[in-house]
């Protein structure tokens, strides 16, 4: 069964428009949200395992140019 996460996002104001188009290049990417608050981007994942989720977020999202920090949330149940 897949596992899903939520990853609280925070980037530097210039990268903000350009963002969302490498994200979308992710495999495991699954939806994309700009928001406003204390994060700039909620994006939902999707991976086959914690092990392979965690390993998309070290070697792809967190290298992306201008992201600062993110904060991820595994998703345990879903209500709607």
């Amino acid at each position: 069964m897949a596992v899903q996460a939520l990853v609280f996002m925070t980037v530097e104001p210039s990268r903000v428009t350009e963002l969302p188009d490498k994200l979308k290049q992710i495999d495991g990417v699954k939806e994309i949200y700009e928001v406003t608050g204390t994060y700039d981007f909620v994006i939902k994942m999707e991976a086959s395992n914690y092990t392979e989720l965690a390993k998309i977020l070290r070697e792809k999202v967190l290298k992306l140019p201008g992201v600062i920090r993110t904060t991820t949330s595994f998703i345990v149940a879903k209500h709607l």
